[in-house]
């Protein structure tokens, strides 16, 4: 990766100019899931999403620019570093990227990237149903566009990933000690600590070769129909997932908030599911879980000045192996509230951490046993007039070359049982272990 990697807080001394080479509208279609794995075997940085109703895909390729920082204030820094490029000769550009779940750069298994870590693409691609268009950018300093155009079409190029031997694994007495993290959790609850945690626990992945990152995607996309379809990464390290919750949206002046909590298994057997649907509803304890992350989202909005507008109650939001509570919130934004500003306010949601917010992520850190990293972060992209979107990082995995972490966190409030809860963790991970497992 030859790109400008930057330090949001040191961004006035390094170049800003970005410039649009060229934009293709017919250049032969490229297949998105293909690209992010060729992208994986050149060693570039990457970026792939897809919307639920699969009717938009964007892909980016190729590290121009980076904004990276660590801390509390991550959120406004990347707002701050990106309204500060020179984007007036880049009609088009996306900014793509993630938050971890903590403010300190995540380490360990995460390397070198960083608590919020974001890059300018060279190659943009950007489909729907219809139609396919690539944009190449250069920082206005090189000349012609030889780099992002030869960067384009050798994403184009037939992958040589094979399939891998996999073994599945969870660390030694993980039921064992989930189980005693349940019930430590349930004692803080009677005892007031707080009302809400989320605990996550992770699953080993090992391979003799990295699996085929395509199929992994084609998998998730086809199988996981509701789900926003993500990954990022580069050569050494790949952080993908579907997932079902949408953190903030900000689109022409309206943000958007998906409050999901609250999950039961489905069925298939039509009458059977609608039984455990209508459960799930009348379930006083999926209610008050789902209930935590309503109010949190609502005095987060409230802090930024903006009206919230929500439903009267939740209802359901069936995904293909479980279905979740669901209320969504909208608001009119005003000021100068952003998108950045709005994830900053949100994240960690009750759906990740817990309720009250500071109490549950005290408790989080010294019992949870493991490194989040970018789980239950936040990833997504942003355009010059800030409208785009965050998603909540759960449903996922990070890939390495010869092992991967599954994760999958579950809600803890009184009276959670934690053999249901492991039970309902097994079927979160469940998506990613049918990808891993299938093989090209």
């Amino acid at each position: 990766m030859n790109g400008h990697s930057v330090v949001s807080a040191h961004l006035a001394q390094t170049p800003s100019r970005l410039r649009l080479i060229e934009r293709k509208a017919a250049f032969g279609r490229l297949d998105p899931f293909a690209a992010a794995e060729r992208a994986q075997a050149l060693s570039e940085r990457f970026f792939l999403w897809q919307s639920p109703d699969r009717s938009r895909t964007v892909f980016g390729a190729g590290e121009l620019l980076r904004l990276t920082a660590d801390g509390p204030e991550r959120f406004l820094e990347i707002g701050a570093a990106w309204r500060a490029l020179d984007l007036r000769d880049a009609a088009g550009a996306l900014l793509l990227g993630g938050f971890a779940f903590a403010d300190a750069a995540p380490g360990g298994p995460c390397g070198d990237l960083h608590a919020a870590d974001f890059f300018v693409p060279k190659v943009l691609v950007e489909s729907d149903h219809a139609s396919q268009h690539a944009s190449l950018f250069d920082l206005g300093e090189a000349e012609g566009g030889s780099d992002a155009e030869q960067l384009l079409y050798r994403l184009q190029d037939e992958s040589s990933a094979k399939g891998c031997h996999l073994r599945l694994l969870d660390p030694p007495g993980a039921k064992r000690s989930w189980s005693a993290r349940i019930r430590a959790a349930a004692a803080e609850i009677e005892r007031g600590g707080f009302e809400k945690v989320v605990l996550a626990r992770v699953r080993i992945a090992l391979y003799d070769r990295p699996p085929a990152l395509s199929q992994i995607l084609r998998t998730l996309s086809e199988r996981e129909p509701d789900c926003r379809i993500f990954a990022f990464g580069d050569g050494r390290r790949v952080f993908l997932g579907a997932t079902p919750e949408l953190l903030c949206l900000c689109r022409e002046g309206t943000a958007r908030v998906d409050c999901l909590a609250g999950s039961a298994p489905r069925s298939a057997d039509p009458a059977a599911d609608e039984a455990i649907g209508q459960t799930l509803l009348r379930s006083a304890k999926n209610r008050r879980e789902h209930a935590h992350v309503v109010r949190a989202v609502e005095s987060a909005l409230a802090g930024l000045g903006l009206a919230a507008s929500a439903p009267d109650g939740p209802r359901l939001r069936r995904l293909a192996h479980v279905q979740h509570l669901y209320t969504p919130i909208t608001a009119l934004l005003s000021g100068n509230q952003d998108l950045f500003r709005l994830a900053r306010a949100l994240h960690p949601t009750p759906a990740v951490g817990g309720a009250p917010r500071d109490a549950a992520l005290a408790w989080i850190a010294p019992h949870e046993g493991l490194r989040r990293g970018f789980y239950a972060g936040a990833v997504g992209f942003v355009d010059a007039r800030e409208d785009g979107e965050f998603d909540v990082a759960i449903r996922s995995a990070l890939l390495l070359r010869r092992s991967a972490r599954l994760y999958a966190g579950c809600g803890i409030v009184q009276g959670s049982d934690p053999d249901e809860e492991f039970r309902e963790s097994e079927i979160k991970m469940r998506p990613l272990e049918t990808a891993l497992r299938r093989d090209r």
